[in-house]
């Protein structure tokens, strides 16, 4: 039920003076954050980035590179231009820290001065794979969100607004409500109506024990001296092996994290994770005034602070960036399901307009989404972003680009489709290894690894390709209705207002074959079927839609 029936405060009012401690600053959304933070509410104080230091690379170099270099900061860059690198480094103070570590991984002083500095969070550190290493998924995603919370109370009970995903709650409802689901249950408890029983401490200590189990198992496996799979190479050194054991363990992670998020009524382990974050954040949040903000879809940004950004390949682009390569014209899923997308930049004014006051009782979750109020559907989509091809390809698509219908195929006549595919290659690739024909075998072999690769995307995405999931957005309409009036043209949410035609044109297509490589680059993989070449973009970008950004 809304809570924001009064006039707020000027966003530049409540945040004048602000300490803020922004995480997953690597990411697509805590960017874009940044971003409006710097540009349109000068009064705060200071932004504190909690960034992950990676092996030689720290904290301060990763956000030279990774955040202050982007593209997203262009905007900034021209209106400052010799003052951009001076007003960022009085307004930016780099945190190296890990929200899988106790007190991120500082010492005792270190955390107590931040601590003592900070008087809001804004967590929007997350590992977005659906596919992730189920431990790594529970201590960024679950526990991350805990030590997150436990700091808020030792920096005095500042307010926390945290992001999570409107698909917490999806499968268990028609229209998925903005609340949290009851502590002790369990999607799956929900719509069997079973008593309370869940023990998310627990639980989640038992889900640990058995992912260091998978990999205990799999560390004592030895690999044999039969043909590599998918023409692989064999492991023959003991670095080769070592490696080798230690896939075999994050793949056996990963298997247990969809099947134990299935069981319990989820669909990947993103969306478990990230509900049991906020069943943890409600039952121990105390007196931290605490908002959740849960989008649906993050897409490219609209028109802030320029049209289509996007920071890497995710979710469908795989399939978009073939087909305007002339690669892929189909894919699993049904014309007239709704998607719901938001753009990025959207879902940044809601984040920061959702600052919960200084007030102990403040509870509330905002659910940002499209589909109830104004839908796309994959069908409109794929006609979109034909259209751009049509209208923009000697700008947007190579040269071998061929006007195509893309055609969305029911689930399980794709799936048979990708089954004979693979059988062919898998015949063709013994055929070949028999007549002595090692390069055509290694070709065959790259193929199939592709189309195996694809069965996972379809297998991970086909939730969202079946299914029309709907989200009540009551609390979030409320605070916008609310919203002081210099706020509501610089910081308007409303997705009723998005020309979702003109988006895809005009933003989403130009944006996306932009990150995707250079425009007309795109070369046509020759003698691959469709779905072979998508499963190559597939796997080219994995570590892209791993998303660590904390």
């Amino acid at each position: 039920m809304p809570t924001e029936t009064k006039r707020l405060a000027p966003l530049q009012d409540r945040y004048a003076g602000q300490h803020i401690l922004l995480t997953g600053a690597t990411g697509l959304l805590a960017k874009s954050v940044l971003e409006k933070i710097l540009r349109d509410l000068p009064s705060v104080e200071k932004v504190h980035l909690l960034v992950r230091p990676r092996r030689s690379v720290d904290a301060a170099e990763r956000i030279e590179w990774e955040i202050v270099r982007s593209p997203m900061f262009d905007r900034l860059r021209n209106e400052w231009q010799n003052n951009f690198h001076s007003t960022l480094s009085s307004k930016i103070v780099p945190v190296s820290g890990d929200l899988a570590r106790r007190h991120f991984g500082l010492d005792d002083a270190a955390y107590e001065k931040l601590a003592g500095e900070v008087t809001m969070i804004i967590n929007c550190g997350a590992t977005c794979s659906f596919r992730e290493q189920f431990d790594r998924a529970l201590q960024i995603n679950a526990l991350g969100a805990r030590r997150i919370l436990k700091f808020a109370q030792d920096a005095g009970n500042v307010p926390l607004v945290h992001v999570s995903t409107a698909y917490v709650y999806e499968t268990a409802y028609e229209v998925s409500p903005e609340r949290v689901i009851p502590d002790g249950h369990t999607l799956r408890s929900l719509q069997d109506g079973e008593a309370a029983r869940f023990s998310l401490d627990e639980e989640i200590d038992h889900m640990l024990a058995r992912c260091a189990a998978l990999r205990g198992a799999a560390f004592l496996e030895r690999p044999d001296d039969s043909a590599g799979e998918d023409g692989q190479a064999v492991p023959v050194t003991e670095e080769e092996r070592d490696r080798w054991r230690q896939n075999r363990a994050n793949r056996a992670t990963i298997e247990y994290g969809t099947e134990i998020s299935r069981e319990h009524g989820w669909r990947d382990a993103y969306q478990f994770t990230k509900s049991l974050a906020e069943q943890m954040l409600v039952r121990d949040r105390g007196s931290v005034p605490l908002s959740i903000v849960r989008p649906s879809i993050i897409e490219g940004t609209l028109a802030e602070p320029a049209p289509g950004w996007f920071d890497r390949i995710r979710m469908f682009h795989p399939i978009a960036v073939e087909y305007g390569r002339g690669n892929v014209h189909e894919f699993t899923g049904y014309e007239h399901t709704k998607i719901d997308l938001v753009p990025c930049d959207l879902v940044t004014k809601l984040v920061l307009a959702a600052a919960p006051p200084a007030d102990p009782s403040h509870f509330e979750v905002y659910q940002i989404a499209s589909a109830r109020r104004n839908p796309v559907t994959l069908g409109e989509m794929s006609t979109f972003v034909r259209e751009a091809f049509k209208r923009d390809g000697a700008d947007l698509a190579p040269p071998t680009w061929k006007d195509r219908r893309f055609k969305w195929i029911p689930p399980r006549v794709f799936e048979r489709k990708g089954g004979r595919a693979r059988r062919r290659l898998e015949l063709l690739g013994n055929l070949y290894s028999w007549l002595g024909l090692k390069r055509r075998a290694r070709r065959a072999a790259v193929r199939l690894r592709g189309l195996r690769r694809l069965a996972e995307f379809a297998d991970v995405y086909r939730f969202y390709v079946e299914r029309g999931p709907e989200f009540e957005t009551n609390n979030s309409r409320a605070l916008l209705e609310a919203l002081a009036p210099p706020d509501r043209d610089r910081f308007s949410w409303d997705i009723d207002a998005v020309d979702w035609r003109d988006y895809f044109l005009h933003a989403w297509v130009p944006g996306l074959m932009t990150v995707a490589g250079d425009r007309r680059s795109g070369a046509q993989v020759k003698g691959a079927d469709a779905v072979s070449a998508a499963g190559q973009t597939t796997e080219r970008t994995s570590d892209e839609r791993r998303q660590i950004s904390a």
